[in-house]
């Protein structure tokens, strides 16, 4: 993660960056509180990051694929 403070969001946190994802962020800024807002923001990278330690690769944007072991896993490039 970088904290340069011209890069959005979605560039400083590395978040899927859709029309479909910005509109959502945007309504759930405007619809919830900022405590809350940020709470699933953290909470989704750190779900991205706990999946990427237990071998999960993307298969999509939408999809993972997880692996039990290192043995059972495909190798994606």
């Amino acid at each position: 993660m970088t904290t340069d403070a011209h890069l959005s969001v979605f560039e400083q946190l590395d978040l899927p960056d859709t029309s479909l994802t910005r509109d959502t962020y945007a309504h759930a800024a405007q619809a919830t509180p900022a405590y809350i807002h940020d709470h699933c923001v953290r909470s989704y990278v750190f779900a991205r990051a706990h999946a990427q330690n237990q071998l999960c690769a993307p298969v999509s944007t939408t999809t993972t694929n997880c692996c039990s072991s290192p043995a059972s896993c495909t190798t994606w490039d």
